[in-house]
């Protein structure tokens, strides 16, 4: 093997590693954010900072969820009218929950919810275009086990839309003002952790929302961890073949 050909080759085998660490993972991750102010609340033991005993009505909050619906072994259902994805541990649809994370901010104060047991992400635009019907909906539960692990913690966001700014599929960024349908609940979360050795709760939060906003977003593509190794033998054959040229004198391959 010639001098020049095991240049190339070297080069080769870095382009190779970079290209396949630059590679945009396959699946497609979108963060919905709702934001509005809290109604009908109740924070047993100052979850949020605000004092025991008292409520959060009236307080901003933001919820934000982190989702891929291209999940393997989520179950996803798209129509011409909807694209929703579903699944988790507590499901006997999909096996995987849909739903990377779920946080709830409130005064700068954030507490998360698992989403392993249970997601859900749905977009709906009814094509007729009658009423209300276009809204977006992000749900994650974890009372799966709740006799056992004494946690039941939920939360469930749906933001109406009166424009119809709703795009069916879920892999579409969009932004919409939440419109307030007084006869449909517009979502819920509760925080509840019980102790059963002491015999009492630890964590007793609840409220309801009122949204006033919607922001869906595509998350940044991460490289996929497997392209790593092919990375590090890039970086190394441009590295042995920048040594052998200094020993050799002999210039880079174009």
């Amino acid at each position: 093997m010639t001098r020049h050909f095991k240049s190339c080759v070297f080069a080769g085998a870095a382009l190779a590693g970079m290209a396949a660490f630059s590679a945009p993972a396959s699946a497609v991750v979108m963060k919905a954010v709702h934001e509005g102010t809290v109604f009908a609340s109740f924070d047993q033991f100052d979850l949020f900072g605000q004092g025991g005993g008292t409520s959060l009505n009236g307080l901003s909050y933001t919820l934000t969820f982190v989702y891929d619906a291209a999940t393997p072994d989520a179950a996803r259902t798209t129509t011409g009218d909807y694209d929703r994805v579903r699944g988790g541990a507590a499901s006997s649809l999909g096996a995987v929950s849909p739903m990377l994370s779920a946080t709830l901010a409130i005064l700068g104060h954030s507490e998360a919810f698992d989403p392993y047991f249970f997601g859900y992400a749905e977009n709906f635009n009814n094509s007729s275009g009658v009423g209300f019907s276009a809204y977006g909906y992000h749900r994650v539960l974890n009372n799966f086990n709740a006799d056992t692990t004494g946690i039941s913690d939920y939360v469930n966001a749906i933001a109406y839309d009166s424009s119809h700014a709703v795009p069916t599929n879920l892999d579409t960024p969009y932004g919409i003002a939440a419109t307030l349908l007084n006869e449909v609940d517009p979502g819920y979360f509760q925080f509840v952790h019980y102790d059963f050795a002491a015999g009492q709760n630890t964590t007793y939060t609840f409220g309801r929302l009122n949204p006033t906003r919607l922001t869906v977003t595509r998350v940044e593509e991460v490289p996929l961890p497997a392209a790593l190794p092919m990375l590090v033998a890039g970086l190394g054959a441009l590295g042995l073949m920048a040594r052998k040229r200094r020993k050799l004198k002999i210039p880079l391959p174009a």
